[in-house]
C-alpha cells in the first residue's frame, strides 16, 4: 500500500512543480533580480561589488572543480602576448 513508488517516465522532460531544478533562464532571472534588488536598496556601488564578488566566487569554484586550470590561463595569456 505505501511501499510502491509511482511509475517514473524517463522520457519526460518536465520538471516537478516543487523540488525540481532550475534551468539556466530561471537562474539568470534570479541573479538579475537579486542584483537589481541590491542596486535599488543599497546603490550602484554595492550592486557592482556584489556582482564582482559573485564572479570571483564562480571563478574559484571552477578552479577547484578543475574546469579551469591556472596553467591553462597562463598559456592563454602568453599566447596573447606573442600576437
Amino acid at each position: 500500500m505505501f511501499g510502491a513508488a509511482p511509475p517514473v517516465n524517463p522520457g519526460e522532460d518536465r520538471q516537478q512543480s516543487l523540488g525540481g531544478t532550475m534551468n539556466r533562464a530561471q537562474f539568470g532571472f534570479l541573479v538579475a533580480f537579486l542584483v537589481a534588488a541590491v542596486w535599488a536598496i543599497a546603490g550602484f556601488g554595492f550592486a557592482a561589488a556584489a556582482t564582482l564578488a559573485g564572479l570571483f566566487g564562480w571563478f574559484v569554484v571552477k578552479v577547484l572543480d578543475g574546469d579551469i586550470t591556472l596553467a591553462g590561463l597562463g598559456d592563454r595569456a602568453a599566447a596573447n602576448r606573442r600576437r
